[in-house]
């Protein structure tokens, strides 16, 4: 989950997640790390947001951009953030809430 927090805002792939566990030693299958990501999408401590495309085809296997629920997260783990990725997270978990109804994409 740190590696979500701290990438936040940014593309992020199973893959990458992956990679970065691989290079920390750390052994998860990419199946777990589906599920984890699921179950944290679940509990809302992020949200993912699918890039736009006229076409839904082949959608589900790029990159999504995350967004974590509590920018508090984000502050205390790294104090140098930027204040644009701050602000993006804020205005996307602000657009994602459930009673607004919109489909937010990214381009």
């Amino acid at each position: 989950m740190r590696f979500c927090i701290a990438n936040h805002s940014k593309l992020i792939s199973v893959s990458k997640v992956y990679e970065y566990l691989k290079s920390l030693r750390l052994k998860c299958s990419k199946s777990t790390l589906i599920k984890y990501l699921e179950f944290s999408k679940e509990v809302f401590f992020l949200l993912p947001v699918e890039i736009f495309f006229l076409l839904n085809k082949g959608e589900k296997a790029l990159p999504k951009k995350l967004y974590i629920v509590d920018n508090g997260l984000i502050n205390s783990l790294h104090q140098e953030e930027f204040l644009g990725k701050l602000i993006e997270n804020t205005v996307a978990i602000e657009l994602l809430r459930e009673e607004r109804g919109i489909d937010v994409h990214y381009w």
